[in-house]
C-alpha cells in the first residue's frame, strides 16, 4: 500500500490535488483496501475518489458508476445498507438515462441491487431464523414497498401471536 501512496502522491504533484489522475490512483488504493477486507478503509478512499471524479467530470457521468458501484458494495460490507442502496440505485439510473431502460449495459447494476437485496434479506431474516429455533411463536413478516424514488425497501415487523392467529394478519 506504500507505494500507491506514493503514486497518489506523484499523481497529486504532477497533475494536481482535483485531478483524474489522482483519483484513478485513489481508487486502486481503494481496491486493495477492499481486497484485503478492510471496508472502511476502502469506502473512505471510494469517497474521495467519488468527490474528485464529480468535480471534474459532472454528477452524472457515466464513467462515475463503477466508483458508484465499488463505493455501495463497501457500504454494504461495513452494513450501511442506506447508504448502499442509495448508491446502487444512483448508478442504476446514471445507466438507464445513457443507455435507456432496455440496455444490456444495466446488468452488472442491477446485479449490485440483487446482491444489495439479497444481503439484506438476509440479515432481515437472521432473527426469523433464530426464533424459529428457539420455538417462539413469533412471525416474521416482510413487505416491500417502494419509497417515493421508486426504490425497493425491505421493512421487517416482529409480532407476537397466538398459535390459532393465522400467519397472514
Amino acid at each position: 500500500s506504500s507505494d500507491l501512496e506514493k503514486t497518489v502522491a506523484m499523481q497529486e504533484k504532477s497533475f494536481g490535488a482535483e485531478s483524474l489522475e489522482k483519483a484513478d490512483a485513489l481508487s486502486l488504493l481503494a481496491d486493495l483496501y477492499f481486497g484485503k477486507n478492510d471496508y472502511a478503509k476502502a469506502k473512505t478512499l471510494y469517497q474521495q475518489v467519488l468527490a474528485l471524479k464529480e468535480k471534474v467530470l459532472g454528477p452524472e457521468h457515466l464513467e462515475l458508476v463503477p466508483t458508484i458501484g465499488m463505493l455501495g458494495g463497501a457500504a454494504l460490507q461495513t452494513g450501511d445498507f442506506a447508504t448502499a442502496e442509495a448508491l446502487i440505485l444512483r448508478g442504476l439510473a446514471i445507466r438507464e438515462k445513457a443507455y435507456g431502460a432496455e440496455d444490456i449495459h444495466l446488468i452488472s447494476s442491477l446485479r449490485g441491487l440483487a446482491a444489495f437485496l439479497d444481503r439484506t434479506m438476509n440479515d432481515l431474516a437472521a432473527p426469523a431464523r433464530k426464533l424459529a429455533h428457539t420455538g417462539s411463536r413469533s412471525a416474521l413478516a416482510f413487505e416491500r414497498k417502494p419509497n417515493p424514488r421508486g426504490a425497493l425497501k425491505a421493512r421487517c415487523r416482529v409480532r407476537r401471536r397466538s398459535p390459532d392467529t393465522p400467519l397472514d394478519s
